[in-house]
Order: structure tokens, then C-alpha cells, then sequence
């Protein structure tokens, strides 16, 4: 049902395909609610998912992680994370603001455009998760070497 809900919407809007949305987004659609209300709602989850890693990068609390992460991230990384910060900011306030009225049409040039956004900053985002998995990495590789008595 779902599915073909989506084909008249994405023949309307020119939406991209539901497919390239699930992988992105991680849909679950249900038959419960508007299927685009449902991917604005997943696609503003998303990036909020990834605002908060960033954030504590900027703001830490009082997690080991966030403290640690914080600490070892140089001033070059940061500028860039928050260049990926702010983008991020305005596809979530976006999504706020149309979720006041939830028109179709907004909704769908929402989702039209939030999928280019993604596609612009993933590779970015990507390489900065990399980056606070490979502090991780050095700090386990570097104990690992300074516990071995062979």
C-alpha cells in the first residue's frame, strides 16, 4: 500500500525513488500514518542522530565519550564539523517549521531536498565519524601495546 502511495507522490513532486529514501533514512513505513509526514519524520531523525555526535564535540557532557572525543579533536576538524553542523540545522528547522502546517507540497520538496543535502555531506560526515573511530582506535592500540609482556 505504501509503495504505491509513494509512486503518486513521487510522480507529483518528482520525489526521488523510495529505495534510494529507505537506504538514507531507514524508513519502516505503516499504513497509520501520511507516507510523507513519515519520511520527513525519518529524515529529520537522521540528522538529528548525527547533530548530537557533533554537538557533544562542541558542548561535552559528562560522558567519558564525549569528554575524551572532545579533547583530541584538533581546531581544522571542528571548523569543519561545524560547517557540517549548520547545514544539518537548517534541514531539522525546515522540517519544524513545515511540521507546523504539514502541506504536501512543502513536505515533498522537504524530502527532494534533504536527500540532495544528504548526498552533499555524507562523504564529509562520514570521514569525521571515521575520524572519532580512529581516536578510539589509537587509544585501544596504544594500551593493548603498553599491556603486552611478551
Amino acid at each position: 500500500m505504501k509503495n504505491e502511495e509513494y509512486e503518486k507522490f513521487k510522480l507529483k513532486y518528482h520525489l526521488p525513488e523510495l529505495g534510494k529514501l529507505d537506504t538514507y533514512f531507514v524508513l519502516s513505513l505503516n499504513d497509520e500514518t501520511n507516507i510523507l509526514i513519515q519520511i520527513k519524520e525519518k529524515i529529520e531523525e537522521k540528522f538529528k542522530t548525527y547533530l548530537e555526535i557533533i554537538e557533544q564535540i562542541f558542548y561535552p557532557d559528562s560522558s567519558l565519550t564525549s569528554i575524551y572525543e572532545s579533547e583530541k579533536i584538533g581546531e581544522k576538524e571542528r571548523k569543519e564539523m561545524y560547517f557540517i553542523y549548520k547545514k544539518m540545522m537548517v534541514v531539522i528547522r525546515n522540517s519544524e517549521l513545515i511540521a507546523i502546517e504539514n502541506k504536501e507540497e512543502e513536505i515533498a520538496n522537504f524530502i527532494k531536498n534533504s536527500c540532495v543535502e544528504w548526498e552533499n555531506i555524507k562523504e564529509n560526515l562520514a570521514d569525521k565519524i571515521n575520524l572519532l573511530k580512529e581516536i578510539w582506535e589509537k587509544e585501544y592500540s596504544s594500551e593493548t601495546n603498553e599491556n603486552y609482556f611478551g
